[in-house]
Order: structure tokens, then C-alpha cells, then sequence
């Protein structure tokens, strides 16, 4: 079974009180918009312990789950910060989907992604966030990022 087959039942059939605690980041290059499309996929009960310090609290402001993640994660492109423009958020079942978009990017430019990424880790220890980066003609790249290692360079 492919891991983003696992992965992908596991975010998404997991119940709402789980001990695997979990993050996807899928950074997908779309050619036909030149630009990058970064979307989270994330527990909404550890986000809502992340942000509200209460796993069952009803509100999921969406101001305050962009800017959480926009403060959490960091994209350098070729060792330049690229700015992620928030997008759409969708609730599904017991997570939440959260999509952003850069500028225009030529893809012959892109050499090196650095990923910084420190969702939830100030809440869960054994927190895990996957990263995806997807270029044209390429493999799709994945790296497993903790608390002892928040920081992913892809190499193209």
C-alpha cells in the first residue's frame, strides 16, 4: 500500500480521540498557474488544543487558523521566503483542510525548498507533519518532520 494511501486513511478515518498525532502538508506545483498550491490536512481537535487549549471547543476561526499556520510554517524557495496567500478552508469530518497559493513561480527556477514546519509541536511531543512537494515530471518527495527535526530541504 502506498503511504499516502496509509497516511490518507489514517487522517481521514481516524475518530476524534486519537493518540496519533498527526499533520499533512501536500506543496503541489501547478503548472497551468505557474505558482504553487500548499494544503494542510489537520486533526481539528488538536488544532482546536493548539489554538483554544480545548480539543472539544466549538469555534474554528478561520482568521485565527490562518494566521496559526502562516505563523508555524515557513516555505524558502532557492533560500528566498515565499509569501502563502490563504485560500479556502473545508471541514471534513474530524479534520480540516486548509489551502494556500503563492505567486507566479517559473519551474525551471526551482532548485531548493526548504520547509519549516512546527504545527502543533508546542502541544504534542510526539507530533508528526508529513511534507509533499510535487513538481512537474518529477517524483513526488516526501519527508517526515518531529519535534527533533521541523526543517525539510527538497532538492530538484
Amino acid at each position: 500500500m502506498p503511504i499516502y494511501l496509509f497516511i490518507s486513511i489514517l487522517l481521514f478515518a481516524a475518530p476524534a480521540a486519537h493518540d496519533f498525532k498527526m499533520s499533512v502538508c501536500e506543496i503541489n506545483y501547478l503548472a497551468e498557474k505557474e505558482s504553487f498550491e500548499v494544503r494542510f490536512y489537520i486533526f481539528q481537535d488538536d488544532l482546536k488544543e493548539a489554538l483554544y487549549g480545548d480539543p472539544l471547543s466549538n469555534k474554528m476561526e478561520e482568521e485565527r487558523v490562518v494566521g496559526y499556520i502562516l505563523e508555524k510554517v515557513k516555505i524558502q524557495l532557492d533560500g528566498q521566503s515565499i509569501s502563502l496567500a490563504f485560500s479556502e478552508i473545508k471541514e471534513r469530518e474530524d479534520q480540516i483542510k486548509v489551502v494556500f497559493n503563492t505567486s507566479k513561480i517559473k519551474a525551471e527556477t526551482i532548485s531548493k525548498l526548504l520547509v519549516s514546519n512546527q504545527l502543533l509541536l508546542e502541544k504534542f511531543k510526539s507530533q508528526t507533519n508529513m511534507i509533499y512537494v510535487t513538481l512537474p515530471g518529477q517524483t513526488k518527495k516526501t519527508m517526515i518532520l518531529n519535534a527533533g527535526k521541523t526543517d525539510g530541504l527538497f532538492e530538484f
